[in-house]
């Protein structure tokens, strides 16, 4: 084989080489954009701002005064976050914590954010059942965004542990309208029969994240609860 040929053929492997590693690339660019349904590393709650989807988690609301209980304590305001936010928590719930003793019908944590301008956005709450599986819909579970209830599927959530919850990815059924300005969610759970005999239970709470069309979404986390709630502040 003379020098050329060998030549050529040396250029056609490097060519063959670099396309094959430029497709691996891509491919694992594709999947790391792919792996959002993972609650577990739901990115930072805390306070961000200048984003058009914004991650608000559950035990940085304002959870002085909520009502709640468990299935045998009474659980309210700051004891009812779960967790410690150890790397091993965090790996299964967004930023280590979570909210849980909701089984009240008084149970409401409310999300206040601000969007930039009005907006149409998407709403996905991470939720979890406490032992036994439910079926939230609008009968048992309310989710109002700025004063109007929305229309809920069915949303079917595994039973867990509480010390290795799972979430599942509940979204609502439309889009829904921020306005400029401070906007809020709130959860509510209502009166329902899920725990038979007429027992209200409630879901457990991870995180909220709105992802708005146009706007820029920010909000004030009040970081300082696990501290609050570990110190009695």
């Amino acid at each position: 084989m003379n020098i050329k040929k060998i030549i050529g053929l040396a250029l056609a492997i490097v060519m063959i080489v670099a396309s094959f590693t430029g497709c691996e690339i891509l491919n694992q660019f594709i999947g790391n954009g792919g792996n959002g349904g993972n609650g577990g590393n739901g990115g930072n709650g805390g306070n961000s701002a200048g984003k058009n989807s914004l991650t608000m988690e559950a035990e940085y609301t304002d959870l002085d005064g909520v009502a709640g209980a468990g299935i045998s304590n009474n659980n309210s305001g700051l004891s009812m976050i779960y967790g410690d936010g150890t790397d091993a928590q965090k790996e299964m719930w967004s930023n280590g914590y979570y909210v849980g003793y909701t089984h009240n019908d008084q149970t409401e944590l409310t999300f206040t954010f601000t969007a930039s301008k009005a907006s149409t956005a998407n709403i996905v709450i991470m939720l979890g059942s406490e032992l036994i599986d439910i079926t939230l819909d609008s009968e048992s579970f309310a989710v109002i965004v700025n004063g109007e209830e929305q229309l809920i599927p069915n949303w079917f959530i595994e039973k867990c542990e509480m010390d290795t919850a799972t979430f599942t990815t509940c979204r609502l059924s439309a889009p829904v309208e921020l306005v400029e300005g401070e906007n809020t969610i709130v959860l509510k759970v209502l009166s329902n029969d899920l725990g038979g005999e007429g027992v209200t239970r409630g879901p457990l709470i991870d995180c909220v994240t709105v992802t708005a069309t146009d706007a820029e979404l920010s909000w004030t986390a009040k970081e300082d609860n696990p501290y609050r709630r570990d110190n009695e502040v």
